[in-house]
């Protein structure tokens, strides 16, 4: 979390009670709900009708190291 930008902790720290900040790029947008990831540090939050959530992509991105890995030997 200390790689977020400061749009993004001020958004963590508001309890979740704003909207996207213009950083904030959509990734997928689907009827119950939208991610988003920032342009400025990649992190990324899910928008629905009544909460807001901080995502982890540090799962994501092992699994993607690891699958690099396994490709590549």
């Amino acid at each position: 979390m200390d790689k977020c930008c400061s749009h993004c902790a001020e958004l963590i720290r508001s309890s979740f009670s704003v909207e996207p900040h213009h950083y904030l790029n959509i990734v997928r947008h689907s009827p119950g709900s939208s991610i988003y990831r920032c342009k400025v540090c990649d992190t990324m939050f899910e928008f629905t009708e009544h909460d807001i959530f901080l995502l982890d992509v540090t799962v994501e991105k092992k699994q993607e190291g690891h699958s690099n890995h396994s490709a590549c030997a």
